[in-house]
């Protein structure tokens, strides 16, 4: 309790509410983190982590190997979201001119060599 009120002090002082809810939020997680340790309830949430994932992977008598080429797909899709969202803001302001079209034409440029360089690689194919 007493650094609950040391904690609501620092706050008044310093009158921002930004810092206010930042230090708020790493409290709460300094408090919850402790009762959980001193409750036990880490082993039950271990226990939680061993049941089956949305894949339907069984975690605790994993006999099968993790296919690498499924990664690399699955990386690989997660690279072309990253790349449209760094894209679309380009196509937004190739209207105000300038150097703003080439730096979208040498965009697509690079991610279509890296492209015919999965390709090239055989990553692609499954």
């Amino acid at each position: 309790m007493f650094l609950f009120f040391i904690f609501f002090v620092l706050v008044l002082l310093v009158n921002n509410v930004f810092l206010f809810i930042s230090m708020l939020v790493v409290f709460l997680l300094y408090y919850v983190g402790t009762k959980m340790f001193i409750s036990g309830n880490v082993t039950e949430l271990y226990n939680k982590e061993l049941f089956y994932y949305e894949c339907g992977f069984d975690l605790y008598y994993f006999k099968y190997g993790f296919s690498l080429q499924y990664f690399i797909i699955g990386l690989s899709f997660m690279l072309f979201d990253l790349e449209i969202c760094l894209f679309l803001p380009i196509i937004f302001s190739m209207y105000l001119g300038g150097t703003s079209f080439m730096v979208g034409v040498s965009f697509m440029v690079v991610l279509l060599l890296i492209f015919i360089y999965e390709l090239y690689l055989g990553v692609v194919g499954w």
